[in-house]
C-alpha cells in the first residue's frame, strides 16, 4: 500500500500580530514556506501581504492577539470546537506558536518558543495557568515539537518531562533583506536596548550598570506598557539619568537597522529567553552583543558575543566598557550569520514533515 500524502495547513493567526515576538516568528517561517514550495493552506486574520496563490481560511477577527485575554479564551475554543472538523484526517496543523488542538484525527505539530509563564510565575498571572494546565495537553495531542534552542529544550523536559526525541532544535533566522551591515562604518556614542521592560529582560540591573558608564546615550527601543515604563522612569530618575536614556518605542525594521549599524552595541543581559532574536539582528548588523551567560543566550552566536553573569551589575558594567574597545574586525559576523536563516529552518521543519508523508522533500535549487 502507498503511503498518503498529507497536506500541511499552516496556522497564521498570529501572522498579522505587530511587532510581537510571535508575529516575526510567523511571517518568516510562512514566507520561508512559501518559498519552498509549500504552504499552500492555512488560517489568517487576513488576506493581507498572504500570496494569491495560497488558500487561506479566514477566521474571526475577535481571535486577534491585540484583544489580549479575551481573544486568547477564544482561541482556546476556536482550536477546540473548528480546528477539528476543519483538519482532515491526513492533513498536519503546524502551529508556529504554542497553541493548538487537545484532539482530533488530524497530525499536529507545533513550536514552543519559551516557558517565561513557568519560570517567572509571579508577573503572569493568567498566562502561567495556560502553560500549566493546558499546554500539557496540547503537547500530547502534537506529534512532533520545534523548538528555538536546546536551553528551551532542556526547560521543556525539566517542566513537562517530554521524551527528547519529540522535540526538534531549529534555530530562528535573521531576515537579512531588513538587517544588515550599511556601507558607513561610522559609530555613534550610545548603546541600544531592546525589550518590553518585563523583569526576566533585567532592565534593573541594565540601568544600574549604564549609570556607572560615562556613555552618554542609552536607546531603549520597544512595545511598553505604562506600568513597565512608570517604573523603568522611576528607576532612571534614581540614578539620575534622566538626560541619558531615551524611550523610542516601536520603530520599523529599518529604523531599527540603522540603530543597530551605528550604535557601540546591543545591551542585552537577559535573565531568560526562548533564543534572544536582537542578538542575530544586531550581529548581522555589524553591532556589537553584550548578553548573558546563561539560558539559550550562552548558546546562541556564542563565540563573538562577550558574555555578563546577568545578576552581576559590576561584570555587567566591565563587559560594556569592553564594548568600546572591542575589535569587530576580528570577527566574521557573517560566518555567524549563516548558522541563522530562516529558509534553513524552515528546511530542517520540512525535512521533518516529509517523514509524515509519502513524497520526500527536495529543497529547490534557486532556495539559499
Amino acid at each position: 500500500m502507498s503511503e498518503i500524502k498529507k497536506e500541511v495547513i499552516f496556522n497564521g493567526l498570529a501572522f498579522h500580530f505587530h511587532p510581537s515576538g510571535f508575529g516575526v516568528y510567523s511571517r518568516n517561517l510562512f514566507n520561508a514556506f512559501f518559498d519552498l514550495g509549500i504552504t499552500k493552506k492555512g488560517f489568517f486574520l487576513s488576506k493581507e501581504n498572504i500570496p494569491d496563490s495560497v488558500k487561506i481560511t479566514r477566521v474571526w477577527r475577535m481571535l486577534s492577539f491585540e484583544n489580549g485575554t479575551l481573544s486568547h479564551l477564544l482561541r482556546i475554543l476556536w482550536y477546540q470546537l473548528v480546528l477539528p472538523f476543519k483538519c482532515k484526517k491526513n492533513t498536519i496543523f503546524y502551529s508556529p506558536l504554542p497553541e493548538g488542538s487537545i484532539w482530533g484525527r488530524f497530525e499536529q505539530i507545533i513550536t514552543i518558543h519559551d516557558l517565561t509563564p513557568l519560570i517567572y510565575p509571579e508577573y503572569h498571572s493568567r498566562l502561567k495557568l495556560y502553560y500549566k494546565w493546558f499546554l500539557p495537553l496540547i503537547i500530547r495531542k502534537s506529534s512532533l515539537i520545534i523548538v528555538p534552542s536546546h536551553s528551551t529544550k532542556s526547560d521543556l523536559i525539566k517542566f513537562f518531562k517530554i521524551d527528547s526525541n519529540k522535540m526538534f532544535t531549529a534555530y530562528n533566522g535573521v531576515n537579512t533583506s531588513s538587517f544588515y551591515k550599511e556601507n558607513s562604518k561610522e559609530k555613534s556614542d550610545y548603546y541600544i536596548s531592546i525589550g518590553d521592560l518585563r523583569p526576566h529582560k533585567n532592565f534593573k540591573n541594565t540601568i544600574k550598570a549604564f549609570s556607572m558608564t560615562k556613555k552618554p546615550l542609552l536607546y531603549l527601543v520597544g512595545k511598553i506598557n505604562t506600568y513597565s515604563k512608570n517604573e523603568a522612569i522611576s528607576l532612571i530618575k534614581e540614578y539620575g539619568i534622566e538626560d541619558r536614556v531615551k524611550f523610542l518605542g516601536h520603530v520599523s525594521d529599518q529604523e531599527l537597522r540603522k540603530l543597530y549599524n551605528h550604535s557601540k552595541g546591543l545591551l542585552y543581559p537577559s535573565l531568560y529567553e526562548g533564543f534572544g532574536l536582537p542578538i542575530v539582528e544586531a550581529l548581522a548588523c555589524g553591532c556589537p552583543v553584550l548578553t548573558s551567560n546563561i539560558s539559550s543566550m550562552k548558546e546562541i552566536a556564542s563565540e563573538i558575543t562577550l558574555k555578563a553573569d546577568p545578576t552581576n551589575v559590576d561584570d555587567i558594567f566591565q563587559k560594556m566598557k569592553s564594548l568600546d574597545i572591542i575589535d569587530q574586525t576580528m570577527y566574521e559576523y557573517d560566518e555567524y550569520i549563516k548558522d541563522y536563516n530562516w529558509h534553513e529552518s524552515a528546511k530542517k521543519i520540512l525535512n521533518l514533515l516529509s517523514q509524515r508523508s509519502s513524497t520526500k522533500y527536495i529543497p529547490q535549487e534557486n532556495v539559499i
